[in-house]
C-alpha cells in the first residue's frame, strides 16, 4: 500500500475524509492519451476540490499550496 502524506501536522485531519458510494457519470476510455482519475488538493487555507477537466485544462484558481493529481494511460 502507498501511503501518502495528505495534511499532515493538520489538526483534526481524519475529519476531512470523503467517500463515494456510487459513480455517477462514466469516461470513454481513450487510448493512448493520459486521462485524469482524480485530484486531491489542499494547503494551509484548507481544502478545495475542482472538476478534474478543469485541473486537467490547467484551469486551476486556487490558493491551496498542494496536489495529488491522479492519471492512467491505456494502451492497446
Amino acid at each position: 500500500m502507498t501511503e501518502i502524506p495528505i495534511l499532515e501536522g493538520v489538526k483534526n485531519r481524519e475529519y476531512y475524509g470523503r467517500s463515494a458510494t456510487t459513480i455517477e457519470n462514466k469516461c470513454k476510455i481513450e487510448y493512448g492519451t493520459e486521462q485524469g482519475l482524480a485530484a486531491l488538493i489542499y494547503g494551509e487555507k484548507g481544502l478545495s476540490s475542482l472538476p478534474i477537466q478543469d485541473i486537467a485544462g490547467e484551469h486551476i484558481d486556487t490558493d491551496n499550496e498542494y496536489m495529488y493529481y491522479y492519471s492512467v494511460e491505456f494502451i492497446k
